[in-house]
């Protein structure tokens, strides 16, 4: 039996499970079909509060843009999904069971471990979990990516940025399956119009202090770029970018600043913070960071890539010093700053 019929059947399984044993023994409950959300938190006695519908959770985001209140949420407005408050008590000690919803998708979050005998304590933050299955539900696509998109896309100086729109990532991934040019995106009207509006809001996403000593170097990168002064642009950010993660290494890593350790210090407050299932994906973008941008060049070999080694020992072919580099170099920028943003907001 394949694996991918073995996993149909547990979720089928799963699923009578959790109608037989517990929707369907809920008063009045409308079918599932009908359920936006359900939660049901056991006690250790068994009681059992169950709610259907009736909740407001509120999940916690960062945009990317300014937003006001009661301004519609739109995926593409969405870099990171933190934490999701379900507006109720769910005491450590109690089972959960929570279904979810977007749209014709559903998602299943258990923890039984509370009731067991001998009872296993959750010891994780449930809302930071529950956050993670929220971006899995609305950005699923981005959340399963091959092993085959992902050398491609690596291959080729890629990665699914999250300052990229929406339906480019998913453009990209499809392109990335196939082993074909994902460089056909640059073509697209939508790349260059969130480079510019991510540009225009560059100082929000460079206000943490460890940036400080670069911000003005970036900035004037960033300029140079809009001017499409592409090999000025290059020439500024791939040796900074370095710098920076030097920098973020000097106040949160342990050790010698190496081209590993750096890359490592690059995502830790984050991972320490928000764990490592996350839209933002830090494990990939540190093996990004790692096989792209400091990928290796040796003296003696004739190199036709752009990265950290090539641009600050001046070999890297100057017709390399595109859009396309720039461009990178910009997300790449972008991407390691929303690492840096780690705090929690209290929702009001």
């Amino acid at each position: 039996m394949s694996g991918r019929c073995q996993a149909k059947k547990v979720t089928e399984g799963l699923n009578c499970y959790i109608q037989g044993c517990l929707i369907s023994r809920v008063p009045a409950c409308p079918p599932p079909s009908l359920i936006d959300h359900f939660l049901a938190v056991i006690a250790p006695d068994l009681r059992t509060t169950v709610f259907v519908n009736e909740l407001q959770p509120v999940a916690l985001m960062k945009p990317k843009r300014a937003m006001k209140k009661g301004q519609l949420v739109m995926l593409d407005d969405i870099l990171d999904v933190k934490k999701l408050e379900l507006g109720v008590p769910v005491p450590r000690e109690s089972a959960i069971i929570f279904i979810s919803s977007y749209g014709w998708r559903k998602s299943l979050f258990f923890d039984f471990g509370p009731i067991l005998q001998p009872p296993v304590e959750r010891d994780y933050d449930l809302g930071v979990l529950l956050g993670h299955q929220h971006a899995y539900l609305l950005f699923q696509d981005q959340l399963k990516i091959t092993e085959r998109q992902w050398h491609c896309m690596f291959e080729q100086h890629w990665f699914p940025f999250r300052f990229l729109p929406v339906e480019v990532i998913k453009k990209m991934l499809n392109i990335a399956s196939e082993g074909w040019q994902i460089d056909e995106i640059l073509d697209d009207p939508k790349v260059l119009a969130t480079i510019d509006e991510a540009i225009q809001s560059s100082e929000a996403f460079l206000s943490p202090a460890v940036l400080s000593e670069h911000r003005e170097l970036l900035t004037h990168a960033f300029q140079r770029y809009q001017a499409k002064d592409y090999k000025s642009c290059v020439s500024i950010l791939y040796p900074r970018i370095e710098g920076v993660l030097r920098s973020i290494h000097a106040e949160v890593g342990i050790g010698k600043a190496s081209c590993t350790r750096v890359v490592d210090s690059a995502t830790l407050q984050y991972e320490q913070t928000l764990g490592q299932s996350n839209l933002l994906m830090p494990s990939k973008f540190r093996e990004y960071l790692t096989r792209v941008y400091f990928r290796e060049w040796h003296p003696g070999d004739t190199p036709e890539h752009v990265s950290r080694h090539t641009v600050s020992h001046g070999v890297a072919p100057v017709c390399k010093f595109d859009r396309k580099a720039a461009i990178i170099g910009i997300l790449t920028v972008l991407q390691i700053g929303l690492y840096l943003d780690v705090e929690l907001p209290t929702p009001s």
